[in-house]
């Protein structure tokens, strides 16, 4: 078979790459890529050779709807003269690109609550596969017992050596993940003073890895250890922390599915988050006062409960990378 794989964002690298690792096998894969930032340089490094189709627009909504249609149309251009027998991705462009194509379109996605990219997305794909801790339903829809982040987290081997290179010991560091523009409003409390919640943290000697979005804000996180991105072994960092908080949703997730209590900041109403709530491996946080109290109660004693919980669980939730080829192939 001749596979298309379309990837518009980071995270879809580490969802495909265990399945297109598979499909080479015995199969021709051949992957587009959104023009977007250092994404082109980030697919070829870890998938190969890749064609670049359609540029992110960063302006308004009429900007944004315009590169989205003109997309679409390059990579239905792209298709017909590809003539795969299959196209997938993470977002709907391939779905739209073959809608009135005889190609079937696997399109995979996972947040509901992103409601205009969802709507898309089960309007167009042929077969639309979600986890089923979401309520969605129809005709096209697929479902699968798991979540896209074990696609890379299952089966992964921490390296060790990322400690001594930051100058760590496992579980003597908090992980905070930070993406937000601007400081995170609180439904009590306004905007959160990092300051105390270092100060917590440094009270119980814990040291703090930050990873941010927004390099400009690195004066705010004066008395930690800020991250110089891309990092080898990062989720080996993630893996060895005694906690994370992050206001990222996939960076929450992956801390959970590791077995590290999560605290998620970032505000969102997540299905896909439920389950692992109600296992007490993530954590959703909406007052400040509330995270730094928690910070300043953790202990290796949460660590061990969250990977005890996370052994048994990880033997009953799927392959992700087997569920992509099999919903590919099939």
């Amino acid at each position: 078979m001749r596979i298309l794989i379309d990837i518009v964002h980071p995270a879809d690298v580490n969802f495909y790459k265990g399945a297109i690792e598979e499909l080479r096998k015995g199969h021709e894969v051949v992957i587009s890529v959104m023009d977007r930032g250092n994404l082109p340089a980030f697919v070829g490094q870890y998938l190969g050779k890749c064609a670049i189709i359609g540029k992110h627009s960063t302006g308004g909504f009429f900007s944004k709807a315009a590169a989205n249609v003109s997309r679409v149309l390059a990579l239905r251009s792209f298709i017909r003269k590809m003539k795969p027998d299959v196209v997938t991705s993470f977002s709907y462009y391939p779905g739209a690109a073959t809608f009135f194509l005889k190609v079937p379109s696997v399109i995979f996605h996972d947040d509901p609550e992103y409601k205009k990219q969802f709507k898309l997305c089960k309007l167009f794909a042929k077969k639309l596969v979600v986890p089923d801790f979401i309520n969605v339903s129809g005709k096209n829809v697929r479902a699968y017992h798991s979540y896209k982040e074990w696609a890379h987290l299952k089966g992964l081997r921490p390296d060790p050596s990322v400690l001594k290179k930051y100058g760590l010991r496992e579980n003597g560091y908090v992980f905070i993940r930070e993406i937000a523009p601007v400081s995170l409003n609180y439904k009590n409390e306004g905007k959160i003073d990092w300051k105390e919640l270092i100060t917590a943290l440094k009270s119980k000697k814990l040291k703090i890895i930050v990873s941010l979005e927004d390099k400009g804000r690195k004066n705010e996180f004066a008395d930690c250890i800020v991250l110089d991105e891309p990092v080898e072994s990062f989720h080996s960092l993630v893996y060895y922390s005694l906690a994370l908080i992050s206001s990222g949703d996939t960076m929450v997730k992956e801390a959970a599915l590791l077995g590290v209590p999560a605290f998620y900041i970032g505000g969102r109403e997540m299905a896909i988050n439920n389950e692992l709530i109600r296992k007490k491996l993530l954590f959703k946080v909406d007052d400040f006062k509330e995270l730094v109290s928690r910070m300043r109660s953790v202990s290796r004693k949460d660590k061990i409960l969250s990977r005890k919980i996370m052994k048994g669980y990880g033997k009953v939730i799927d392959d992700v990378t087997n569920v992509v080829v099999m919903e590919v192939l099939t």
